[in-house]
């Protein structure tokens, strides 16, 4: 009965009248879960040693429309944005030589799947809405392609299927997305070193900047593994569906 009338009193607390559904939170934020046959992401409201509130919002590569809408409503509080943006190279103004041919394909992947559920594009949401206080870091996708292949044969084979069949492919391409949620893979050395640029940037502005508000956008997979190490107090979460079963 206690912990009960614990529990409601810090759902009260984590009420912000922002319109956001924050519940509790409870042991580490995984950010990625399949709940009722659909795929959902979090967003982890901290705050870090400096008093700022830092919301870790990880944010799935394509999604429904009103996913990235819910997404938003995260973003008028927060004095700087922080992005993982691939919006570099997912640009269609982007020199095609200047772009790695993994990264192409990356690009041509998630359009394809995008193109097969019907959903939207991360990057094309984020290119929407931009403003001035968007900081997307110059993550070293480039120069990480530099020191080896940035997918194994087997993912290039895929993601050449998939960007060759979309539509054939959608059930298939659905499964496939549940099984990764379900059971995320090992982070690789070069998703390692893009989560160590998160962090620097992270705390090079909450450091030289002093915002009271900051919300960071980035892979679900990569939060998971990066929130831990932050040192911030997580204080609540909210779950987004990415889209329907």
């Amino acid at each position: 009965m206690k912990r009960a009338l614990l529990v409601c009193l810090l759902a009260a607390c984590a009420s912000t009248g922002d319109g956001v559904d924050w519940a509790p939170v409870e042991g580490d934020c995984p950010f990625l879960r399949v709940r009722d046959g659909r795929i959902e992401t979090a967003v982890l409201r901290t705050r870090a040693p400096s008093g700022a509130i830092v919301e870790l919002a990880g944010v799935y590569h394509v999604g429904r429309p009103e996913y990235y809408a819910a997404l938003e409503r995260h973003l008028p509080g927060a004095e700087i944005v922080i992005s993982e943006s691939k919006m570099s190279f997912l640009d269609e103004t982007t020199p095609a030589d200047a772009i790695d041919p993994d990264l192409k394909l990356i690009h041509r992947y998630q359009a394809a799947v995008a193109q097969a559920l019907d959903l939207t594009l991360q990057a094309r949401w984020e290119r929407g809405i931009a403003d001035g206080r968007w900081m997307p870091l110059d993550l070293p996708l480039k120069r990480q392609a530099e020191t080896g292949p940035l997918l194994s044969d087997e993912a290039r084979r895929r993601a050449e299927r998939v960007v060759a069949e979309p539509a054939a492919m959608r059930d298939e391409i659905r499964s496939g997305l549940l099984a990764a949620a379900r059971e995320p893979a090992a982070p690789t050395e070069a998703q390692r070193r893009r989560d160590d640029a998160i962090r620097e940037g992270l705390a090079r502005v909450l450091k030289h900047q002093r915002p009271r508000g900051v919300v960071v956008l980035f892979g679900p997979a990569h939060l998971r593994a990066l929130a831990p190490t932050l040192g911030y107090q997580a204080e609540s979460v909210v779950w987004y569906p990415v889209m329907t079963p």
